[in-house]
């Protein structure tokens, strides 16, 4: 009787960095929380002065 081999996906690679991203956005939402600031509308303008523009992003990048 043939065995059957079980394949095994490694996730971690993927995962890992992800899951340091949405901890590390949590933390950071908890610590804007505090200062009784939106941690939802303070990444919004974050984001979109970082990525909104042409010139956000070469800002960015520099």
């Amino acid at each position: 009787m043939a065995e059957t081999k079980v394949r095994r996906i490694d996730l971690g690679p993927f995962f890992v960095p992800i899951l340091s991203i949405i901890v590390a956005l949590a933390v950071g939402g908890a610590m804007i929380a505090i200062q009784k600031i939106n941690p939802l509308l303070a990444y919004k303008v974050l984001f979109t002065t970082a990525f909104g523009s042409v010139d956000g992003i070469a800002t960015t990048l520099a």
